[in-house]
């Protein structure tokens, strides 16, 4: 695992809060870690409304780029320089790269130029991640491929997970819990796929991102108050 993986596992292991001990797997226990008849109300949630966020911006930046549309990629900007500080991206979905292609776009148009300046003045929230609870890792999945990880989510409590590639990609997302049973599955078409559940008791999850196309593409996965491994899984679904 890279720096940066040890670094987002040592950020996130200390961004939980304290709290009473969460339940552990009674002894035998083989049913799946998902409460399935619990409702998931992410309403005035920070967490929810930061990941919807990053999918609104993520979803206009790829809409903006595949139709032209220089007005969709300075959106996408500035939802995106409201998120947190830290999850604030350096590579082509940073926001002066969007706000440049749309200026590159726009071919000089006085409007456009006028929206990017704007963004470009806002200030952007100096929050750090663990104040969202939320933290981003970019990774890399082979076509017809899949790439893997280990993430810990504490029971009782809301588990996030959205995966966005990069271009025209197709991939799905799947989480397995530690008894290896099917817990979420988002395999719609398109670039970016996302799950929510309720862990019944503190355990780990198998993440698996598929690609379904032959290129290799670069994806980010942005994960609510988890820890990824430092060892890679050694389990199979």
């Amino acid at each position: 695992m890279g720096v940066s993986a040890l670094l987002l596992c040592a950020v996130l292991s200390t961004a939980a809060p304290v709290a009473a001990p969460a339940p552990q797997r009674p002894a035998g226990m083989r049913t799946a870690n998902t409460d399935a008849g619990a409702k998931i109300d992410m309403t005035g949630s920070p967490m929810a409304a930061t990941m919807a966020k990053l999918s609104l911006s993520d979803r206009l930046a790829d809409y903006g780029a595949r139709e032209g549309d220089p007005i969709a990629l300075v959106q996408a900007a500035r939802i995106r320089k409201s998120l947190p500080q830290a999850m604030l991206s350096t590579g082509p979905r940073s926001v002066e790269a969007l706000l440049a292609r749309a200026e590159a776009m726009s071919a000089g148009n006085a409007a456009v130029m006028a929206l990017a300046r704007d963004v470009r003045g806002m200030r952007s929230r100096s929050i750090p991640i663990l104040s969202a609870g939320i933290g981003l890792l970019t990774k890399l999945v082979k076509g017809r491929s899949v790439d893997r990880a280990e993430v810990s989510f504490p029971g009782g409590a809301p588990a996030m997970v959205y995966v966005h590639a990069n271009g025209d990609a197709d991939i799905d997302l799947y989480v397995y819990d530690e008894l290896n049973n099917l817990i979420c599955v988002d395999d719609t078409i398109g670039p970016d796929a996302s799950c929510s559940w309720r862990p019944r008791w503190n355990g780990s999850f198998l993440v698996d991102v598929r690609n379904k196309k032959d290129a290799e593409v670069a994806y980010v996965i942005a994960l609510n108050a988890a820890a990824l491994s430092a060892a890679a899984p050694a389990r199979q679904p």
